[in-house]
């Protein structure tokens, strides 16, 4: 199996690391990655059920952490408890409505560490941009 990168859009400026995202296929059949990204961003509603494949990002004293982007391109986290959203947090302030990382099925994501200054992997994916530049997700 061939591992694959993407770069995720996040906070980078007061950070000393960076984070790649880090896929693997689990299924020799599924579709090459350049035909069919083993990533997406989908809907998510505070209250509702948090979409399959959410992307992880730890947790902290809100509890389960999920890499999230406000409607407006902002990259903060998603709350979850007992399976349901239960609140977006944003640079810009709270909504109702976002959109939360997630992995196709078949698969499996993990963070890798990447020193700051660090030449970036062949493969990675910029997703996002802001006034300092590209975005990446940071944990």
């Amino acid at each position: 199996l061939k591992w694959r990168y993407f770069f995720l859009p996040g906070l980078t400026r007061s950070s000393s690391m960076e984070w790649l995202f880090r896929a693997s296929r689990t299924n020799k059949n599924l579709k090459a990655l350049d035909d069919d990204p083993a990533h997406t961003w989908r809907e998510a509603v505070v209250g509702k059920d948090l979409p399959n494949g959410a992307v992880c990002a730890g947790r902290d004293n809100d509890g389960w952490v999920f890499v999230a982007r406000s409607k407006a391109g902002d990259l903060g986290k998603l709350i979850v408890s007992v399976g349901k959203v239960r609140k977006f947090a944003f640079p810009s302030g709270a909504c109702e409505t976002a959109e939360v990382l997630t992995v196709e099925e078949g698969w499996i994501a993990s963070w890798v560490s990447v020193a700051k200054g660090q030449a970036l992997p062949d493969g990675v994916v910029p997703v996002g941009e802001d006034t300092h530049g590209q975005t990446f997700v940071v944990r």
